[in-house]
């Protein structure tokens, strides 16, 4: 093992821990003993890696600086005892950490990657955008029952095209993308300044799922989609304990299941279709389970654009499997 490829592995283990401080900042309800633990260990982990004194590429190194930085910043008063009561939060204090090292930690992040190192994104709890994503789904819903199959290709492709458009102009301008991350702060993830963002691979999803010319996909997939993946996401967060892979659980994973085949039912009620109860239930359970496994697994491509694709695929595999057809 060279020295780089050691130092390299020192620095993902100490992402990994800064990842786990992060998810302990977030919990809703916060746990002191938590939060110092993972701020203990991921101290431990950055002094091992500096005592190391091995070369690092730059952008790493500038990278562990200022994560030193942070924790050297925040490390002494995070917590504040005295000698009749126990040390307590100062919730102010946590707050600006957790702000400043979900900045610290998407730069590391980002240069560990051009190192080809594999380290988990962060998922913060984010209710505004949770909602964004539900609302989206629902306006999609209401245009496939509004619009017919020939009309919906043509009112997805004018939001794809406004999307790529946005995606295009924040690639040109370093200006504009900063301009658009402030604009949409609220709903923004720290690294989709980086890269595609998730809206714009939705608004892609739903124009393919339009080129079925089947409303009953469109619904099905859209559903699973718009209401499993975020409340997923904020049962994972919440109450996940049993990891799973690419930082999932498999809490949320379970949440994703049941509530996209709900969701997926439900949606099927308001178009027109041929199936039978029994085969209408296996198509939404298909459908989530298949998105599910999609939300797990995707790495490389955001879920976003897997889930719907492949919640898709497994409803209309599902349907001709029982004899029933997604344009009958």
């Amino acid at each position: 093992m060279t020295a780089q490829v050691a130092t390299l592995e020192l620095s993902h283990a100490l992402a990994v821990e800064l990842h786990g401080l992060f998810r302990a900042l977030d919990l809703r309800i916060q746990a002191p003993e938590l939060v110092r633990a993972k701020l203990e260990a991921a101290g431990r982990m950055l002094d091992e890696l500096l005592a190391a004194e091995w070369t690092l590429p730059q952008s790493v190194a500038e990278s562990i600086d200022r994560v030193a930085a942070l924790l050297r910043d925040f490390g002494p008063e995070l917590f504040s005892s005295t000698d009749d009561a126990p040390a307590e939060p100062a919730s102010k204090r946590w707050a600006e950490l957790k702000a400043q090292l979900r900045e610290t930690y998407t730069g590391f992040a980002t240069a560990l990657r051009t190192e080809r190192v594999k380290v988990p994104e962060l998922r913060p709890t984010n209710y505004a955008r949770s909602i964004l994503h539900a609302g989206a789904a629902a306006i999609c819903l209401a245009l496939v029952v509004l619009l017919t199959p020939r009309q919906l290709p043509w009112a997805a492709a004018g939001f794809a095209l406004w999307a790529w458009t946005m995606e295009t102009t924040r690639r040109i301008s370093p200006r504009a993308n900063q301009a658009m991350m402030r604009f949409f702060d609220i709903i923004a993830h720290e690294q989709e300044r980086f890269r595609v963002n998730s809206a714009t691979w939705y608004m892609t999803a739903l124009l393919l799922l339009t080129l079925t010319f089947s409303p009953l996909l469109c619904v099905v997939a859209v559903a699973v989609l718009g209401f499993g993946d975020p409340l997923a996401g904020i049962a994972g967060r919440r109450w996940g304990r049993v990891r799973l892979v690419n930082g999932r659980t498999l809490e949320g994973t379970a949440v994703f299941v049941a509530v996209g085949t709900l969701a997926a039912m439900g949606a099927m009620q308001l178009v027109e279709h041929s199936l039978t109860p029994g085969v209408a239930w296996a198509t939404a359970l298909a459908a989530a389970l298949a998105g599910g496994m999609a939300e797990l697994l995707s790495r490389r491509v955001d879920d976003n654009l897997s889930i719907p694709l492949t919640a898709a695929a497994a409803a209309t595999a599902t349907m001709l499997l029982l004899g029933a057809s997604p344009w009958g």
